[in-house]
């Protein structure tokens, strides 16, 4: 008998619970109200971080790309200087062989 009258008591113990619940929540809104919106909350919160990391990354990734290109065209133009350089500018070339005229 003791043992029916213990699950009878927590029976109307969770209704009593359920009941406060339901009065706190008519007063506050907070179940309704507070907890849905606090989903979409933290799922805004989630997407935009997700969103400005992506744009991070990205824009590491077009800076580490141009400073590559910069270095490679920094390269090609130490490369064509010193070809540049190789060559004998032509005010000092030897102008003692005559150019061949061609004969229409």
């Amino acid at each position: 008998m003791v043992l029916n009258e213990k699950l009878l008591y927590d029976k109307f113990e969770n209704f009593r619970f359920y009941r406060k619940l339901k009065r706190f929540d008519k007063r506050s809104g907070f179940f309704t109200l507070g907890v849905p919106s606090l989903i979409v909350m933290m799922g805004i919160i989630v997407t935009g971080t997700f969103i400005v990391d992506k744009q991070l990354e990205v824009k590491y990734l077009r800076e580490q790309s141009l400073s590559k290109r910069e270095l490679t065209l920094k390269e090609e133009h130490e490369e064509m200087l010193k070809m540049l350089n190789k060559v004998v500018p032509s005010d000092k070339l030897d102008n003692s062989v005559p150019i061949p005229k061609i004969e229409d």
